[in-house]
């Protein structure tokens, strides 16, 4: 679970709850937004240690280096079907490779869920009917 608490003193008690009763599978990252100018802190609560894990050796790869090694452990940490890493990684060698950076002209669906949890899911379109 990926939350986000920003000012005010109802976000900062559920950070600190949450703080407490979950720290042993929690990381926390304090990073200021650009956008709106206020400092936001963000919680990453895992149920698997070994995806915990992985979301730390990720943090500590570079993206220059090892790009597709990254976006895959990011991808697993996170719990996204295999099918939606397989894209992942397709789009980071493609940006690799030199392509411009971007893929061809409709290629990929997109579609924005939050209620679900997934927020900006890319895919290729003969994936779609899974």
């Amino acid at each position: 679970m990926w939350l986000t608490f920003r000012v005010g003193f109802g976000e900062r008690f559920w950070f600190y709850v949450f703080k407490l009763f979950f720290s042993k599978n929690m990381i926390h990252e304090r990073k200021f937004r650009k956008k709106s100018g206020i400092w936001a802190d963000d919680m990453f609560l895992f149920c698997d240690e070994k995806n915990m894990s992985k979301f730390r050796k990720a943090e500590k790869l570079n993206w220059q280096e090892s790009l597709v090694e990254k976006t895959r452990l990011y991808g697993e940490a996170l719990d996204y079907p295999d099918f939606a890493i397989e894209d992942f990684v397709e789009l980071a060698t493609t940006r690799e490779k030199g392509n411009g950076g971007k893929p061809k002209s409709g290629d990929r669906i997109a579609f924005n869920l939050i209620s679900y949890g997934y927020d900006a899911f890319i895919f290729v379109q003969k994936i779609l009917r899974k």
